[in-house]
Order: structure tokens, then C-alpha cells, then sequence
């Protein structure tokens, strides 16, 4: 009988687990949806233009991704609370510069940003939003760390203790080495790079 329950409990669980469940849109994700089939005509040699003639917020500017050559631009949307990711630079020549990649808004602690951004782009268009938390630091750079929220089921727990093996997954990397730098508006600290005479 106590088999026969294991195995209902084990079946129904892994049914389930395949389901992603979903909350309503927040408006930032609404935001993103309205604007990811727009363009924007910006790109490496007009970027800086887009910031010219008016005062710029903290995170606005033109960063490049770390470990990349992809660049991307932050600007402000008028009128809204809202700030559009827009693609400058790609190494993926089937992602066209001016393109949304993302969007972000501030966040209850200061220099802190939610952000929605595309996580794929495989064909040519941006899809499969991914959550992310966007930290402004002291050293000009542009910290992402993505938020996971999710449900976990741990099958193991159903197994009796003689035949459980913990096996787990260690990752010792940090999660707050990915991000990027700022390459426009040039700060007025000194330079990443030493220069030689």
C-alpha cells in the first residue's frame, strides 16, 4: 500500500513538473511586448546623438557587454517611467542595430534597476523575455544579475532513505561578474586602459 502511494505521488509530481506557471504581465513586461517589434535607427557612429542637447539619467549611455563586442544603448522613453535597451553593436550579424532588446525601470534601492531583456535571437528576432536585476556601480560598469523564479520538485525526497544518493551541482562562479562597461558618456575619472607615451 505504501508502494502503491510512492508511485501515485512520484507520477502525479512528475506531470506537473513540465507546467510553467505563468502570473499576470506587470507593466514592464506590457511595456517590452509594445515595444519589441519597434526600431530605432541608431548605431555605432550615431549613438552619442541621441543624448545630446539634454541632461542624461545615471544609467543612460552607450555600454559595451563584458567578454563581447556587443554594445547596447540606454535611453530614457519620454513621458513614461520606462527605459529602452536598444541594440547598437552585435556580433550577430541577424540582429540589426536599433533594435529593443530590453527594457528596465527603477527599482526601491538606489542605482538598481528591474529589467526585462531578450535572452534569444536565434532567427533574427528577439524573444524569450528574462528577468534581470541591473546594478549601477561606482566604477562605471553595469552589473546584471538574472532573477530566477521558479518552482523546484525534489523527486528524491519521495525515494526511502536506503536508496537516496544526494547529488548536487556546484557552481563556485559569482553571479555578479556579468554586465558592462560604459564606453559613452565618458565619466570624468580616469580610463580604463593605461595609455603609453
Amino acid at each position: 500500500m505504501r508502494g502503491a502511494l510512492s508511485i501515485i505521488i512520484v507520477t502525479v509530481a512528475a506531470l506537473l513538473a513540465p507546467l510553467r506557471m505563468h502570473a499576470a504581465p506587470d507593466e514592464l513586461e506590457r511595456y517590452l511586448s509594445g515595444q519589441s517589434r519597434q526600431a530605432d535607427v541608431i548605431d555605432v557612429t550615431n549613438a552619442d546623438s541621441c543624448f545630446a542637447g539634454r541632461a542624461v539619467a545615471a544609467i543612460e549611455g552607450v555600454w559595451r557587454l563584458s567578454g563581447s563586442e556587443g554594445m547596447f544603448a540606454v535611453v530614457a522613453d519620454p513621458g513614461t517611467i520606462f527605459y529602452r535597451l536598444i541594440v547598437v553593436d552585435s556580433p550577430d550579424r541577424n540582429i540589426l542595430p536599433g533594435t529593443v532588446m530590453g527594457a528596465c525601470t527603477a527599482a526601491g534601492r538606489k542605482d538598481c534597476f528591474d529589467a526585462r531583456i531578450y535572452t534569444s535571437g536565434a532567427t533574427g528576432l528577439l524573444s524569450k523575455p528574462r528577468r534581470f536585476t541591473l546594478t549601477l556601480d561606482d566604477d562605471r560598469r553595469l552589473i546584471m544579475v538574472p532573477v530566477t523564479n521558479k518552482l523546484k520538485v525534489n523527486l528524491w525526497r519521495f525515494l526511502p532513505y536506503m536508496f537516496r544518493v544526494t547529488v548536487t551541482r556546484v557552481n563556485d562562479r559569482p553571479n555578479n561578474l556579468d554586465g558592462a562597461v560604459r564606453i559613452f558618456p565618458a565619466p570624468a575619472s580616469s580610463s580604463l586602459t593605461p595609455r603609453y607615451l
